[in-house]
């Protein structure tokens, strides 16, 4: 292949990219999703001036990140122009990083957050799929409080209690405070009780019944006193069965409630 083969090869690649990415940012702008997310933003616009997005993937290659590019550039948009933004990804290409910095001065691609955590409640959190292990690292180190990711209660479900406070204590904690506000109760609501056969209470006897042990969130040390879900997106149904496929599943907005005084820790820059 020519030199100038290479070059109009790329040039269509770059030109194939931009109009994929558009029609992803033109879908999800006109999504119900994204409606509803802007909704319980609002309350939230005014001071929010930084997005910290992690874990994008490669989306000049994978359709899933391109979708999840085109939400964070409608969220920039829908922030104002003036907004900052960091991103990081290890899987990112020179592609990806080129890209970033075609963006402008307000986009910087950044391992560790820019910004104090002093100034955590200006931030938006974006980490679409992360795994369980970089959730735990950044609510340690970068304190978020508004939190745009996969459900924590549903993202953690594969593991016991026990399991997940052992392998992963902060965000036990806050999946705590998710079960403790979120729990729905399944007796009826008519004053009587369920008719339970004698031959059924006596096999629950003889059964083994496995309890979770006590567990003692109090003795991990943390910034925050509560988290709940501000929109799950109507439990999921505004994700489904939409052109993005599974590139937002379980995707939630927490917001993550600050104790009496914030820990606060140093950073490079504010």
């Amino acid at each position: 292949m020519s030199g100038r083969q290479m070059r109009e090869r790329q040039r269509n690649g770059v030109l194939d990219f931009k109009q994929a990415l558009q029609r992803c940012r033109t879908e999800v702008q006109e999504s119900r999703m994204f409606a509803d997310l802007t909704t319980h933003l609002e309350p939230h616009k005014e001071r929010l001036t930084r997005i910290r997005c992690l874990a994008l993937g490669k989306f000049h290659e994978e359709a899933p990140a391109r979708w999840q590019l085109a939400l964070l550039l409608e969220l920039v948009d829908y922030l104002g122009h003036e907004v900052q933004c960091s991103l990081y990804d290890p899987a990112f290409t020179a592609e990806e990083l080129s890209y970033v910095e075609q963006l402008g001065e307000r986009w910087s691609v950044d391992e560790q957050s820019p910004w104090s955590t002093e100034s955590s409640d200006k931030l938006l959190f974006f980490l679409p799929h992360a795994p369980l292990s970089l959730t735990e690292s950044v609510v340690e180190a970068e304190q978020p409080r508004l939190w745009l990711a996969n459900q924590l209660v549903q993202h953690t479900d594969r593991y016991t209690k026990a399991q997940l406070f052992e392998k992963y204590p902060l965000i036990s904690k806050l999946v705590s405070y998710l079960d403790s506000g979120s729990k729905v109760g399944t007796a009826s609501t008519d004053g009587f009780s369920a008719f339970v056969p004698k031959r059924s209470r006596r096999q629950r006897r003889n059964k083994a019944v496995y309890r979770e042990p006590d567990i003692d969130y109090g003795s991990v040390k943390s910034y925050f006193t509560g988290c709940t879900v501000l929109t799950d997106f109507s439990g999921g149904e505004l994700l489904r069965d939409k052109p993005w496929l599974n590139a937002f599943s379980d995707l939630a907005l927490h917001r993550i409630e600050l104790g009496v005084k914030q820990v606060e820790r140093p950073a490079d820059s504010i």
